[in-house]
Formats: C-alpha cells, structure tokens, sequence
C-alpha cells in the first residue's frame, strides 16, 4: 500500500468521484484506491493537472468510506496485466 495523496474535493459534475492530490508520481488509471484501514474506495479514472504536480481523480465505489488520506495499491512486477514478454513460438 503506497500513499497516494490527500482529498481536495467531491466532483459535482460526476457525483461518485473525487479529486486527489497527489504527493509522488500518480498510479495507472485502473489502480485500486484504498483507506487508512486498506478497504477499497474506487479506482484511479483520470490524471489531470501538471505533470510536476498531477490530480487524480477517483471513481469512488457505491458505499465506500473515505479518508482524507489515501493510498494506492501496489502491484506486482509484471505490473497492470501481468503481461510476460518473449513468451511466443519457436
């Protein structure tokens, strides 16, 4: 679990997504966003702002509970789809 940043604000235009701050390099859309207790809150949907200082905008699952701070999952080293390279015919 990585830290991911800090709530700024609830979008009125898509009334289920928040906007986040991020404190380090922003997670691939599709992440999963979790609490301080590590239960999923939504998904990563956009990356918006400057690249030095990026938003993320969260797609928040239906009764989750958030937090002011939040954190990202961390994946494995074959990374978003567990893509294995080199793997074709001989």
């Amino acid at each position: 679990m990585r830290r991911l940043g800090r709530l700024l604000h609830v979008l009125k235009q898509a009334p289920s997504s928040i906007l986040v701050k991020s404190f380090s390099p922003p997670p691939p859309i599709g992440s999963r966003v979790l609490n301080r207790e590590g239960e999923v809150v939504g998904v990563v949907y956009d990356v918006v702002g400057n690249v030095a200082s990026p938003y993320v905008v969260v797609r928040l699952s239906e009764g989750s509970k958030t937090s002011a701070e939040l954190y990202v999952e961390e994946r494995g080293p074959q990374g978003r789809g567990g893509l294995k390279l080199g793997g074709g015919r001989h």
